[in-house]
């Protein structure tokens, strides 16, 4: 397993936000993080990245455990998405993108052709090719959240984490995004929102109040009493006739 965690738990003032959470990805898979506002999502990403340290438990990268690792070396294996990244305003684009190369420099090598052709495909990626030269602060929501996206495509991490890489995109990137995550070789576990783009992963972990409420396949996860338990909601599965891939249509619970 490239990504586990063992136990992993964080606590607040007696409250555990996340709470005996243990789970494992493998190399290339992509994995769905779902549940409620306030279910722990965001708190496991930063613990799996190494930027939060666990009140219990442990993660291990490639079998070594994370909290022994340098943070370079994890940075040039790991990388994460988060929802609201700080950057300079006046910093452009293509300078951005270029920090995701930071974990890979040092004294003995310096920028190379190689990094600046990392840069331009990671840019191409995520349709920005033509906004190297803008500033940070001249683009909207959505064009920084690719932004973000391409700084840590750039790092060329086995895993990339990405908290709610959707939010803030039009219809058309939002779909563009999954793609391209869909397509890489690079393990993944994308934090999502909408029920019906985690039903494109290859497994879905779900969580509640803080705890590892399922794990599964999107078939074995997306049950009428799931979605009622835990969300709230009733949940109706519909056949697209164009693919016949299976979505979800959603309406309130009624008790």
């Amino acid at each position: 397993m490239i990504l586990s965690c063992h136990e992993l738990g964080w606590r607040v003032r007696n409250r555990a936000i996340v709470n005996d959470v243990s789970l494992s990805l493998r190399p290339g898979e992509k994995l769905g993080l779902i549940g409620p506002n306030g279910s722990g999502k965001s708190t496991l990403l930063h613990m799996l990245a190494g930027i939060q340290k666990p009140s219990r438990g442990r993660v291990e990268l490639d079998g070594a455990p994370l909290a022994k690792m340098r943070q370079r070396d994890i940075a040039q294996r790991l990388a994460l998405v988060e929802q609201h990244a700080d950057t300079a305003d006046r910093i452009t684009v293509r300078h951005a993108v270029e920090l995701g190369r930071t974990p890979w420099l040092s004294a003995l090598r310096g920028w190379s052709a190689g990094d600046d052709a990392i840069v331009t495909q990671a840019l191409a990626d995520v349709d920005l090719s033509g906004f190297g030269d803008r500033h940070w602060h001249t683009l909207s929501g959505g064009e920084q959240q690719r932004v973000h996206i391409a700084r840590a495509l750039a790092q060329r991490p086995q895993v990339l984490l990405l908290d709610e890489p959707t939010n803030h995109l039009d219809i058309r990137h939002q779909l563009s995004i999954l793609d391209l995550i869909q397509r890489l070789p690079t393990t993944a576990i994308i934090a999502l929102h909408d029920l019906n783009q985690a039903t494109l992963c290859d497994r879905i972990c779900v969580l509640q109040d803080g705890k590892l409420r399922a794990i599964g396949t999107p078939s074995e996860i997306m049950t009428e009493t799931l979605l009622r338990e835990v969300f709230g909601v009733c949940g109706h599965f519909l056949v697209d006739p164009v693919d016949n891939a299976q979505v979800i249509r959603f309406h309130t619970a009624t008790h």
